[in-house]
This record gives C-alpha cells, structure tokens and sequence, in this order.
C-alpha cells in the first residue's frame, strides 16, 4: 500500500498517527506529486490518499482509517462502547467541519503585511467557540473519547497542533484557554511516541509553508 502524503497537513497527519499507533509497517508514505499528475490517481487532487496493492484508491482522511482500523483491527482504535464510539466520531466530524475550516481563516492574517484586527478578532472568537464545544465531549482524564488512544485522538492531536502554531505566530497566549479538558488532554497525550513523531513531522511542514516569526511581530 502507498500513501500520498504531506507533513504540513492536519488530515495526513490523522493518517500517520493512525498508522504509528498501529505500528503499521506495510504502507509506503510518498510525497504528493505535481497536482495536474496527481489528479490521475486521485481526481480530488488532495492528500491524503491511500492506494491499495491492485490500485484501488481511497481519498478523504476519515475513511482511510476507518479503512485501516478495518484492515488492521490490532491494536483496537476504535472504543469499545457505542457511546465512546459516537463521542470519536463526533470529535473528527467537529475537527474536519468546523475546527479546521475555522482555523484556515487565521492564515490570511499570517501572510498579509498589515492585518484587520476586528476580523481577526471574529475569527480567533469562532475557533474559541468551536474549541469550547468539542471540549464537551473529551473527558477530564484518559484520552479524547474514553480511556484508551483512539481515532479521536488521531484528529484532534493535528487539530491542536495547528490551532497551537496559529496562535503562537498572532501572538495569542493560552489558545485552549476555552477548553479546560483539551487543555489537559493535550498535556498528557503529546508526549505519547507515536503522537511526538507527528508532531515532529507537522513542525517541519509547516516551517516550510508558514511566514518567518520574525516578520510577524506587528500583529497582535
């Protein structure tokens, strides 16, 4: 199996995190070609995307690790209640629907010399908000949907890791300051291997796709 993939990306990163909790070692991790030849693996043009032995494809980062949790059910990132189980499934949907997206409207004021503060301010509230809601269904200990490592954490660890970035670069101090529980989750689960192995890898993606710190001192 190959993986089309990219550190700078959250959705990849849910892949890998998946693939190294697993201690997955069949799947080859390849970067994303030039995107005109990509669209003839995956019409989508976006990574991450899985490509199986006899060619099939799977695109979209959710159904990739549904697909290896499927494949390679050992061990289990899945919970094991049906409750924990919708508790997952709502912590991924939130991050793909509304934390990213939301976080992708913090990047405009990163790459402009001068940035509108109140509409950096709208947007740094929205991601308080969103962060606020999720924050509803990750408990005070253990991991993000119950007491074990599941595909929750696999979405929110990158989720985050990019909420924290953002943040750190718009000179914003405490960015999970609206949610206490993730807050301490991700004080327990970063160190975890595989979790410091992505993150690792993200801080050097985005390095390459994100301003200098030091032409954005003007920005609060």
């Amino acid at each position: 199996m190959r993986l089309y993939d990219s550190k700078s990306s959250p959705y990849c990163a849910r892949v890998r995190l998946a693939i190294y909790a697993k201690d997955l070692h069949g799947i080859e991790l390849v970067p994303r070609p030039p995107v005109e030849e990509f669209r003839a693996i995956n019409p989508f043009g976006k990574v991450p995307c899985l490509v199986m032995d006899d060619g099939l494809v799977v695109p979209e980062s959710q159904v990739i690790v549904e697909y290896i949790e499927d494949r390679f059910p050992t061990p289990p990132l899945r919970p094991l209640a049906p409750e924990a189980r919708a508790a997952m499934r709502l912590i991924a949907r939130a991050c793909d629907v509304y934390l990213l997206p939301a976080l992708m409207k913090l990047l405009p004021h990163l790459r402009l010399p001068s940035s509108d503060s109140a509409a950096l301010e709208t947007a740094l509230a929205e991601v308080d908000r969103l962060l606020g809601l999720v924050d509803g269904w990750v408990p005070e200990r253990g991991h993000a949907a119950g007491p074990s490592f599941s595909l929750a954490d696999c979405a929110l660890v990158p989720t985050v890791k990019v909420t924290e970035t953002l943040a750190s670069r718009l000179n914003r101090p405490e960015p999970l300051k609206a949610a206490p529980h993730i807050a301490g989750w991700w004080q327990r689960t970063r160190q975890e291997p595989a979790v410091a192995r992505v993150l690792a890898e993200m801080d050097e993606g985005m390095a390459r796709i994100l301003p200098a710190r030091e032409n954005e001192g003007a920005r609060a």
